[in-house]
């Protein structure tokens, strides 16, 4: 696991995807995930490893897979 440490929440979007995530803490994140013409929210709570270690990958943007959005992005999508 990585030793950075953030201020939460942060926010990303999946690169290519319209998936939007939340990160409210090392173990804590909500998926906004457009399907058709709805919004689905999931909120994840990372209980296993794999599970925190998607939240470090998400963090940290591993492979260019995730980008950095504003709160406002983040709002904007799951209001729209």
């Amino acid at each position: 696991m990585q030793s950075e440490s953030f201020e939460y929440p942060q926010f990303r979007k999946y690169v290519g995807i319209e998936t939007y995530y939340k990160i409210e803490s090392p173990e804590l994140f909500v998926e906004l995930i457009k399907l058709g013409a709805n919004i689905q929210e999931h909120r994840v709570a990372a209980v296993q490893y794999p599970e925190k270690l998607r939240i470090q990958d998400m963090l940290s943007c591993l492979d260019g897979r995730w980008e950095v959005i504003s709160e406002d992005d983040f709002l904007a999508f799951r209001d729209q």
